[in-house]
């Protein structure tokens, strides 16, 4: 005797929740850093560190520290970062977070100037904490 799982029975919904169109990507947030805009910086769940390209760091004139820290990229290379940078105050919607984030040079055009990942996540009041 072959053993079946009932089906639960369907629930109506107020909102079709099917996926419409493209994938949208990951979510990206305004940034208020030292004073400028940073548009369409994307939130990224998997990373272990708060990421802001060297040309950024340049453009809005922060004071780069060495470090000898060693970090794996998602495709699993290995890369000491330029420097970095602590304890910058940070605006997202109004709210000022003061962040870390090491400074990358990437090897190719990059699709954006920072990047936020677990630390800023966990700092936030909707954490789960």
């Amino acid at each position: 005797k072959v053993h079946r799982a009932k089906q639960l029975p369907r629930v109506a919904l107020p909102v079709d929740f099917r996926m419409i169109g493209e994938d949208k990507g990951s979510p990206s947030l305004e940034l208020d850093v030292a004073g400028r805009i940073v548009p369409q910086v994307p939130v990224d769940g998997g990373s272990r560190v708060n990421i802001i390209i060297d040309s950024t760091t340049k453009e809005l004139s922060l004071d780069v520290q060495p470090t000898v820290r060693v970090i794996k990229l998602a495709n699993g290379a290995q890369v000491v970062p330029m420097g970095i940078l602590t304890q910058i105050p940070t605006h997202i919607g109004g709210i000022e977070f003061i962040m870390n984030f090491l400074v990358l040079k990437p090897v190719c055009m990059s699709s954006y100037q920072i990047l936020l990942g677990w630390p800023w996540l966990l700092s936030t009041p909707c954490n789960g904490a």
